[in-house]
């Protein structure tokens, strides 16, 4: 007899397969987009735009990909994910695709230079995911926190 999570833990884990193909064929359409740009020219303003493009798309798979595992995480406190799941392990083909996605955006003369800082920076904090730690994932951030709010009513005390 099968428990009443089983079908449940089917579907997260279906559903962690698509976002990983996703990802793979994601990253595989950057990759041939790099290779493909260097045979073409177009205006500047054009390249700083798809600059931008990829910027953002990483952003938002980097987004994606600590939704994932905080998920998983999730799952698993409460039971409903038995065991560890490969998905972020060095195994996996989107680690393999972003090894080499970095290795393009270092090799690709960006113009801007802070695009291609954040893209580098931005795929750093994606490997770190496949890292065979994952417990120990690092949350970098870059600015200084604010000082704590106060009610203006209280500000002349």
């Amino acid at each position: 007899m099968r428990s009443k999570y089983a079908s449940v833990q089917d579907k997260i884990i279906q559903s962690k397969i698509n976002y990983f193909k996703y990802f793979h064929f994601f990253f595989q359409f950057i990759i041939h987009y790099f290779f493909t740009i260097s045979c073409r020219t177009s205006s500047r303003q054009k390249q700083i735009y798809t600059e931008r493009v990829i910027l953002n798309s990483l952003e938002l798979i980097e987004k994606i990909h600590m939704y994932l595992y905080e998920q998983q995480f999730f799952f698993q406190e409460i039971g409903m994910l038995s065991g560890e799941l490969p998905f972020f392990s060095k195994k996996n083909e989107s680690y393999h695709d972003l090894k080499c996605l970095m290795t393009l955006i270092r090799q690709h003369p960006f113009f801007k230079q802070e695009h291609k800082q954040l893209c580098e920076k931005i795929i750093r904090q994606i490997l770190t995911y496949y890292s065979p730690d994952v417990q120990n994932i690092k949350v970098v951030v870059d600015a200084s926190l604010p000082p704590p709010w106060k009610p203006k009513y209280l500000s002349n005390r």
